[in-house]
């Protein structure tokens, strides 16, 4: 779902569940706001697709000028 959205991962981490084996927590990180319609949209499609999902934070980009 990330990659069809091009959304740019800086970090991800997986840890698993210590109550079901075999099952897994996901953290990532990735360059985007939750302010942002395409990234909203790829989040709303993210927690679709997992029994559970919590957005930690968001921060705003800026794009600097060359």
């Amino acid at each position: 779902i990330l990659a069809k959205n091009k959304i740019n991962l800086t970090k991800i981490l997986s840890r698993p569940i210590k109550s079901k084996l075999g099952e897994y927590i996901f953290h990532v990180d990735f360059i985007g706001s939750k302010t942002e319609p395409d990234t909203l949209k790829c989040l709303e499609e993210v927690k679709k697709n997992c029994a559970y999902f919590k957005l930690l934070g968001s921060y705003n980009t800026i794009k600097l000028s060359s």
